[in-house]
């Protein structure tokens, strides 16, 4: 039968543990391959009037985006819907 996939996914279990214990953590404090301290970013401090207008223009382009999204489902809906009943 297939006892020999069996054997073989049992071996490589076991080589697996055996690597296992020979490769022991050893905490590195950080010093990981590719670990680099990131730069800190000095945030810009805005004003409360600046915050809201910048609120105000994204709700504005977000309702703009929504009315070329409706004319466009419905252009297409009206175009669909015209040849289907042609």
């Amino acid at each position: 039968m297939h006892s020999g996939a069996a054997r073989v996914i049992l071996k490589n279990n076991r080589n697996l543990l055996k690597s296992r214990r020979k490769e022991k953590f050893v905490h590195k404090s950080g010093k990981y391959p590719g670990n680099t301290k990131k730069d800190k970013y000095d945030h810009v401090i805005l004003k409360p009037q600046v915050l809201k207008e910048i609120r105000e223009r994204l709700n504005r382009e977000r309702k703009e985006l929504i009315k070329k999204r409706m004319i466009a489902f419905v252009i297409t809906l009206v175009l669909l819907l015209g040849l289907l009943l042609l």
